[in-house]
């Protein structure tokens, strides 16, 4: 095989996945204007949303504030 064809091939190779999470913390304002930063444990992302978009602020007390936690390789889930 030639330059230019080894050179096509790889232009049109499948790139490798990229692997990624959901977002592990939320900034929110609660209807005092107060900003609150919570910490977003796998999985839980689309339970706080529900909780802002419904003015539950209890509930979104009981999450742990976020203090920069990062994500350990059990939290990216292998998708086969």
């Amino acid at each position: 095989m030639d330059s230019q064809a080894e050179t096509e091939n790889k232009s049109n190779a499948t790139p490798a996945p990229i692997r990624s999470n959901p977002p592990n913390n939320l900034i929110y304002y609660d209807d005092d204007g107060v900003e609150h930063s919570i910490y977003l444990p796998p999985g839980t992302m689309h339970e706080a949303w529900d909780h802002v978009q419904n003015k539950r602020w209890g509930e979104l007390a009981k999450f742990a504030p976020y203090t920069d936690q990062e994500y350990s390789e059990s939290d990216f889930k292998s998708e086969k």
